[in-house]
């Protein structure tokens, strides 16, 4: 089974055109990019993500570029693992 999806485009603005363009093309994904301000945990509407899931869309999560998850300075690790969990928690 193979599995076909777009990463947010930075031409958009906000999420659902996105969400339209991939449900245009046939798609099956949807990858949050968090390089990208609309795709920041706290600009992400929750709501807007669960509805598309009820009608089938599926997303995939891009980290920040500059997520250092083994940094050997303890309070910067810290602060990249909190946000990889704010990702991964959503949005508002």
């Amino acid at each position: 089974m193979s599995v076909f999806g777009i990463p947010v485009l930075i031409g958009f603005h906000e999420l659902r055109p996105n969400l339209e363009l991939c449900r245009e093309l046939d798609l099956d994904f949807v990858e949050l990019n968090v390089n990208l301000p609309y795709s920041f945990p706290e600009n992400i509407n929750s709501r807007e993500i669960r509805t598309a899931m009820k009608e089938g869309m599926r997303f995939s999560i891009h980290l920040h570029d500059e997520l250092d998850l083994g940094s050997l300075q303890p309070s910067v690790r810290r602060g990249h693992l909190e946000r990889g969990e704010e990702v991964l928690r959503g949005g508002s």
